[in-house]
């Protein structure tokens, strides 16, 4: 037995240094910490701090934070953040920043602040401090910060900042100002923020506003426009506004839009040609056509024409006539028919038929006229 302990004796480590029973602290050869049973914090035979029995930060040697052998910041038993070699703070799984049980700020080597969770001003990884319009500082859900790539501040449902994976904003429903992925801020005319209708703003690739069902800016991901219910302007990708003649924007009769982003007309649910009442152009004044190339007329069957004043036909190929019947003319007036099929023409053009003959007793009958009044 004395042989046996005294072999012991001899293959014990000299490393290891022993405390008392509250907070004894360990750590191995290579100074990676190590935790015992309760998750407090061990320290190593040079006594390289990692975190003391009140929940204090601690470093080794060094200086440095002390990380677990993955590289993983470590972390004590009430969730306290601990940080990596040069300082830089610790984040979880997700990249948000870690905070401890009671919403206490962690702060990186360099003295950066996060951000608490109670609203207090804190700062990002680089020390820029992510602020809303107001220059309050914004959070998430959670009173953890989120940014994009860019750092720019953005916000959820409930008006605080949260982004997705791909630093992507999204936006509160209350109006609060916003921004897109360039930091360029969001807004419908009235310089109020723009939201859809399920209070979720969508932008096109620009950052462009467009318009929702409430006249508020809104676009689908394409940067392709959306109309609303009462004519409210709207623009397509390139925000050149489309008009119809009056210069309000043209809608058929279920509100569908009657131009796309290329100003092509489009069609109501049943594939029928939606058309507004009065004649409808595109963004550059010239007036549109449907998929085909053929013209689009209006509610009142008037007829549309081009930037040549090229006469439009109907889809038989028959020229077309307003409500009451009126011939229609083209730019070398030639004659159109009206809804007879006889021959119609404009001013100054004679009536096709008519005889020399009949034209001297038609000017007999008016002199004769005339000279009775």
């Amino acid at each position: 037995v004395y042989s046996l302990c005294r072999e012991c004796r001899a293959h014990r480590s000299p490393a290891l240094i022993t405390y008392n029973g509250t907070v004894t602290q360990v750590y191995n050869g290579t100074v990676t910490p190590v935790y015992n049973g309760t998750g407090t914090p061990a320290y190593n035979g040079t006594v390289t701090p990692v975190y003391n029995g009140t929940v204090t930060p601690a470093y080794n040697g060094t200086g440095t934070p002390a990380y677990n052998g993955t590289g993983t910041p470590a972390y004590n038993g009430t969730g306290t953040p601990a940080y990596n070699g040069t300082g830089t703070p610790a984040y979880n799984g997700t990249g948000t920043p870690a905070y401890n049980g009671t919403g206490t700020p962690a702060y990186n080597g360099t003295g950066t602040p996060a951000y608490n969770g109670t609203g207090t001003p804190a700062y990002n990884g680089t020390g820029t401090p992510a602020y809303n319009g107001t220059v309050t500082p914004v959070y998430n859900g959670t009173g953890t910060p989120a940014y994009n790539g860019t750092v720019t501040p953005v916000y959820n449902g409930t008006g605080t900042p949260a982004y997705n994976g791909t630093g992507t904003p999204a936006y509160n429903g209350t109006g609060t100002p916003a921004y897109n992925g360039t930091g360029t801020p969001a807004y419908n005319g009235t310089g109020t923020p723009a939201y859809n209708g399920t209070g979720t703003p969508a932008y096109n690739g620009t950052g462009t506003p467009a318009y929702n069902g409430t006249g508020t800016p809104a676009y689908n991901g394409t940067g392709t426009p959306a109309y609303n219910g009462t004519g409210t302007p709207a623009y397509n990708g390139t925000v050149t506004p489309v008009y119809n003649g009056t210069g309000t924007p043209a809608y058929n009769g279920t509100v569908t839009p009657v131009y796309n982003g290329t100003g092509t007309p489009a069609y109501n649910g049943t594939g029928t040609p939606a058309y507004n009442v009065t004649p409808v152009y595109n963004g550059t004044g010239t007036p549109a056509y449907n998929g085909t190339g053929t013209p689009a007329y209006n509610g009142t069957v008037t007829p549309v024409y081009n930037g040549t004043v090229t006469p439009v036909y109907n889809g038989t190929g028959t020229p077309a006539y307003n409500g009451t019947v009126t011939p229609v003319y083209n730019g070398t007036v030639t004659p159109a028919y009206n809804g007879t099929g006889t021959p119609a023409y404009n001013a100054g053009v004679t009536r096709a038929g008519l005889h020399p003959r009949g034209q001297g007793a038609e000017l007999k009958k008016k002199i004769w006229w005339n000279f009775l009044f």
